[in-house]
């Protein structure tokens, strides 16, 4: 009977291992994203003050985005 206790108490700490590298992944990539994000609007800002409000930003980001093949859904 103990060693049925034991046992169940590992599956349990390896599932809360589990689990626990999982939360632990996902906070990291959220974080990386938005830093990702915060990054890419400095740089749209960046640009936009230099080139002024509404200028040719937009076009070469486009441009951009279609060489490098790269998909925003």
């Amino acid at each position: 009977m103990r060693e049925r206790k034991d046992f169940e108490a590992l599956i349990h700490a390896i599932g809360f291992e589990i689990k626990h590298a999982q939360v632990q992944l996902i906070v990291a990539a959220n974080a990386q994203m938005l830093f990702h994000y915060w990054k890419l609007g400095n740089f749209i800002r960046y640009h936009q003050k230099r080139l002024g409000w509404g200028g040719k930003v937009n076009t070469p980001l486009y441009i951009i985005r279609m060489q490098s093949g790269v998909q925003i859904s």
